[in-house]
C-alpha cells in the first residue's frame, strides 16, 4: 500500500529544516574535503616533478637570472680599491670599481711567470733549485740541489705562492751560470709579453710580486689582470686547476716530496672554483683573482686588488655568494 503524497512532502520538509539548522556544519565539511582534494593534488604533482627531476636530471644550459645584475653590488662597501667581474658565458661584465686604475697586484704577478716559463719551454723542462733562489722572502720546503719538472713548479708556485719556487724557475729560464743574468732577462721577456698581448698597465721589475726597497714592484690595473688570468687559463687550464687543491704532496725529479698548502683560505668555502690566485705585500695591500664555473664550461673571473689581508678574502665570498643566491641558482652547481 503506498504512502499518501504528503507524507513524502513532511519527509521532505523535514529534512530542509534539519539542513537549515546544521547548514554552518554542512558548509564545513564540504570545504574540508574540498581542501583536502586540493591538497592532495598539489603534493601529488610536487612529487611527481621531484621524482621526473630525480630521473631525468635536466638542467638548464644557462641558469636563469633571479636579478638584475647591474645593480647588484651598486653600494656594496667592498674593501678593495679595484675589482673587475666578468660572466664568459654571458660575454658581460657584471661588476667594475675602479677596474682601469693602477694598483699594486704582488704575487698576482706569479701567473705571468707561468705563463712566460710555458710559452718558452716544454713543461718537463728540468728546473735546479739554487742557494741563490732560497734567498727570497718566505720558506715553503723547497730545497737546494734538488730538481724539479717545470710544471710541477709553477704549480707548486702557484699554490703555496712560493717565492723560492718563482726565482728557481726565472733562473733558470736562460741556464746562465750567472742566475742574476738569467732572471733579469726573465723579467724583460715578462714585460714584453705583457706589451704583446696588449696588457699595457702590466710591469713587473722582479719574477716574484715582492715589494722591493719598500715599492711596490708590479703593478697593473684590475681588467689588464683579468685579461692575464683568463689568457692563462684557457691556455693552461690543467695546470692552472691545481690551484684548487688546499694541500697537497708533491715531488721533484730528484729529493725528497713536499707539501704544498694553499694560500687562499677560502678555496673550500666557494663552490665550483677552478683556478685562484692570492697576492700581498704590506704597500700592495691584498689581492685576489679567481674563477668559479657557475655551470659546466661557463666561467666567472673576479679581479680584487688593493683590499687587505683578511679584506680580500671577506670580498671574494660576498661576491661569490651573491652571485649565486641573486643571479646563478646553488642548484645548477654539479
Amino acid at each position: 500500500m503506498s504512502q499518501p503524497k504528503s507524507s513524502y512532502k513532511k519527509k521532505i520538509q523535514s529534512l530542509m529544516r534539519f539542513l537549515r539548522a546544521h547548514a554552518y556544519w554542512y558548509h564545513m565539511i564540504v570545504y574540508g574535503v574540498l581542501s583536502t582534494l586540493i591538497i592532495s593534488g598539489v603534493a601529488f604533482l610536487s612529487l611527481y616533478r621531484v621524482h621526473l627531476w630525480n630521473t631525468y636530471q635536466v638542467e638548464p644550459a644557462l641558469p636563469m637570472q633571479l636579478f638584475d645584475d647591474e645593480q647588484l653590488f651598486r653600494g656594496t662597501d667592498f674593501g678593495a680599491r679595484g675589482i673587475l667581474i666578468y660572466d664568459a658565458a654571458r660575454d658581460k661584465e657584471i661588476f667594475t670599481y675602479q677596474e682601469d686604475t693602477l694598483f699594486g697586484i704582488a704575487s698576482i704577478s706569479k701567473i705571468m711567470t707561468a705563463l712566460v716559463a710555458l710559452e718558452n719551454h716544454p713543461d718537463d723542462f728540468p728546473v735546479p733549485i739554487t742557494a741563490e733562489s732560497l734567498q727570497e722572502i718566505g720558506d715553503h720546503g723547497l730545497v737546494e740541489g734538488t730538481i724539479w719538472r717545470l710544471r710541477d713548479i709553477i704549480e707548486f708556485m702557484l699554490i703555496t705562492s712560493s717565492n723560492d719556487a718563482a726565482a728557481a724557475i726565472a733562473e733558470a729560464f736562460m741556464s746562465h751560470e750567472d742566475s742574476a743574468k738569467g732572471r733579469a732577462y726573465f723579467v724583460e721577456r715578462m714585460n714584453t709579453y705583457a706589451q704583446n698581448q696588449g696588457w699595457e698597465s702590466l710591469v713587473f721589475t722582479n719574477p716574484t710580486g715582492l715589494d722591493e726597497f719598500g715599492v711596490r714592484s708590479t703593478m697593473g690595473t684590475a681588467r689588464d689582470v683579468f685579461a692575464m688570468m683568463r689568457f692563462a687559463y684557457e691556455r693552461y687550464p690543467d695546470i692552472m686547476r691545481a690551484t684548487t687543491l688546499p694541500r697537497t704532496i708533491m715531488t721533484p725529479l730528484s729529493g725528497d716530496s713536499v707539501r704544498a698548502e694553499n694560500t687562499n683560505q677560502i678555496i673550500n668555502r666557494i663552490p665550483a672554483y677552478v683556478f685562484s690566485k692570492t697576492g700581498f705585500t704590506q704597500d700592495a695591500g691584498g689581492s685576489l683573482v679567481f674563477i668559479f664555473e657557475r655551470a659546466p664550461q661557463a666561467p666567472v673571473y673576479v679581479v680584487i686588488l688593493g683590499s687587505t689581508f683578511t679584506g680580500r678574502f671577506t670580498d671574494a665570498e660576498y661576491i661569490a655568494y651573491t652571485l649565486f643566491e641573486y643571479i646563478y641558482n646553488f642548484e645548477n652547481i654539479s
